[in-house]
């Protein structure tokens, strides 16, 4: 997936790279989500958390997408 903010790449066509996993959770926020992925289960080791910020609560515009690793 590419993706152009003002005509500049912003995202790479490789996606986020997600480690394997097998459960995800969300929290929702007014301009907000972040997913924790997690590999054995809810319970098990988190592998990674991707929180994406909006402009304004209606999310119908990105601000930033981040993913971390721990």
């Amino acid at each position: 997936m590419g993706v152009s903010i003002g005509g500049v790449k912003e995202v790479t066509e490789t996606g986020l790279g997600l480690p394997v996993y097998d459960y995800v959770s969300n929290a929702s926020g007014a301009t907000s989500d972040t997913y924790t992925f997690f590999r054995g289960g809810a319970s098990g080791v988190q592998v990674a958390t991707v929180a994406i910020v909006y402009t304004a609560a209606d999310k119908n515009s990105i601000s930033t997408v981040t993913k971390t690793e721990p």
